[in-house]
């Protein structure tokens, strides 16, 4: 056991503190807290270690009681002891960090709150099964299973599911969804569950990708549809089911919708057909972005947790957009992508992160990015 006094929060959900002159990440603190902490690993070349606080000797005011009995134990919850205006101010701090850092760009940037209890929000889990077949969830960073009776992060319908549940075979995965009227598990193939937002209905596989908090649809919308409104087109990259086109796109409108994966691009044909201005495209985005001739106002993109990417950006950057919006879901990811922009000439015009996953350090984003109008003929898709 060491004793350490605990610094700034960095990305990942670690508290950055110092012992004899090596870097320690530290979870289950709050900067400036006092800790004994456990060593529990070491980085490359044992350039730096990881830790956790186990005992706390001078508590933050912004400490609290975990409603989970197993809050620090299982590797989802990272943030159950800390309130949830500090989180929110935690986590806005790792994203100016990680803009300053890797984008080379100083900006404010605030976390809003999402309508919604900061408890009971997650619409899909996924349990494993221990040794004796209960259902749990992993250790951070490790394939021990933690058992639980139910998860306070997961809706009520997920947890009623997972109660009724008959023990697992060793290493069993399952998958509980709730799409909002009732909540299932899934196993291959995967069956159509519906989606309800802003009074439009949107098939996607139940193992597919959608936000899992419920408000996540509407919040980001909200944070596009300025952006697109009233232009004549504009591209919505790495579309999934179709949501931000489905809502968004006007009659008039010309939008090139892009996906990858078959399945979500399967599901945004079904859901865009009454779109006669939307087209939808299955193709890898950066060689899409190198053979398309559509012309876009806007460009709208919902890329990875790994981000954009250089290729992607640059694709971006070759068209006739002024407006770029990106979501992004990792502080650093967004980070390298928004120093990549502003290298070929975009200009942030600001960022706004949402707690959409409280209780731990994941956060969403939304960058608005601009530059004039590119010399060329007029926008047409």
């Amino acid at each position: 056991m060491i004793t350490l006094t605990l610094d700034r929060i960095a990305h990942g959900g670690h508290c950055v503190a110092r012992h004899d002159g090596q870097v320690v990440f530290v979870r289950h603190g709050i900067p400036g807290e006092t800790v004994e902490a456990r060593i529990t690993g070491r980085g490359k070349g044992d350039r730096y270690l990881f830790a956790d606080a186990v005992t706390v000797i001078d508590p933050s005011p912004d400490r609290v009681t975990p409603d989970c009995p197993v809050a620090g134990e299982c590797g989802g919850c990272d943030f159950q002891h800390i309130t949830e205006a500090r989180q929110r101010q935690l986590k806005a701090q790792v994203i100016t960090e990680q803009l300053a850092r890797l984008g080379g760009v100083e900006l404010p940037v605030t976390v809003q709150a999402v309508p919604r209890a900061e408890m009971g929000w997650r619409t899909r889990a996924r349990f494993v099964a221990d040794r004796d077949g209960r259902w749990g969830l992993r250790r951070h960073s490790s394939h021990d299973v933690v058992p639980v009776e139910s998860c306070p992060i997961a809706t009520t319908a997920v947890n009623d599911v997972l109660m009724g549940q008959a023990p697992g075979a060793p290493g069993d995965h399952l998958l509980i969804v709730d799409p909002g009227e009732g909540a299932q598990v899934v196993r291959p193939p995967a069956p159509l569950v519906t989606r309800r937002v802003a009074d439009r209905t949107f098939e996607v596989p139940a193992d597919g990708f959608w936000q899992v908090h419920p408000r996540a649809p509407e919040v980001l919308l909200a944070a596009v549809a300025q952006h697109v409104k009233g232009v004549p087109a504009w591209w919505d990259l790495y579309c999934g089911a179709g949501l931000f086109a489905g809502v968004l796109a006007e009659p008039g409108q010309r939008v090139a919708a892009v996906e990858g994966d078959r399945r979500a691009a399967e599901a945004a044909r079904r859901n865009l057909a009454d779109r006669p201005g939307v087209h939808v495209v299955r193709s890898d985005i950066g060689q899409w972005l190198r053979r398309t001739g559509s012309r876009p106002t806007t460009v709208v993109l919902d890329p990875p947790r790994s981000g954009a990417g250089r290729g992607v950006i640059e694709g971006i950057t070759a068209s006739t957009a002024t407006t770029v919006v990106h979501v992004a879901c990792d502080p650093a990811a967004l980070g390298r992508d928004v120093g990549r922009y502003r290298a070929a000439g975009w200009k942030v015009s600001g960022i706004t992160g949402f707690d959409l996953f409280p209780m731990t350090h994941h956060v969403e984003a939304v960058a608005v990015l601009t530059r004039p109008a590119p010399s060329g003929a007029p926008v047409t898709t």
